[in-house]
């Protein structure tokens, strides 16, 4: 137990000794020497001043509970972040994205495949909350439809009108 300790401590000594001296280096740890306020002999974050020891010891409860807690509410936890990631995105929420999709029969606004709708059970497996993509334009940023992968993905790579007269002219002469 000594010889680990001494271990750790030898370890601590790359460390700078105080807060402000770890902030001027840029470190993200610093050791004091001593013991936190459970006891813990450890090195101490910067950003927060808190024991590394405690620190990594909440962390797996807390993650823990916020698991269960996605876990019991899986579905309304994926409608929060999509709702999320689509205003961060594209200025919409998801219930926008939704309604546009109703608006188009549920299907590509180029080709016409229809979505794919799941059970709950395979939402969960598969993370779905619809397979249509948004389109948006890249310079304005304003929102077009909704398109499948394929034609979303066709539109990313062709993205001006230069080339997709040519893919026309090619796929029309070959």
């Amino acid at each position: 137990m000594k010889v680990l300790r001494s271990l750790q401590m030898n370890k601590s000594l790359n460390y700078p000794k105080s807060w402000s001296e770890a902030v001027e280096t840029g470190n993200r740890f610093y050791y004091t020497g001593n013991p936190c306020v459970r006891g813990h002999d450890s090195k101490r974050y910067t950003s927060n001043k808190s024991c590394f020891v405690c620190t990594r010891s909440h962390d797996g409860e807390s993650n823990r509970r916020h698991k269960e807690k996605a876990d019991a509410n899986w579905t309304e936890h994926q409608l929060k972040r999509r709702n999320r990631e689509y205003k961060r995105l594209y200025g919409i929420t998801f219930l926008q994205y939704r309604n546009m999709v109703m608006l188009q029969g549920y299907k590509c606004a180029l080709c016409g495949l229809g979505e794919r709708f799941m059970e709950v059970d395979d939402w969960k497996k598969k993370g779905y909350l619809g397979d249509l993509h948004v389109d948006h334009c890249h310079t304005t940023g304003r929102v077009r439809g909704a398109l499948c992968k394929n034609c979303n993905m066709s539109i990313g790579t062709l993205h001006n009108r230069e080339l997709l007269t040519k893919a026309i002219s090619y796929l029309e002469g070959g």
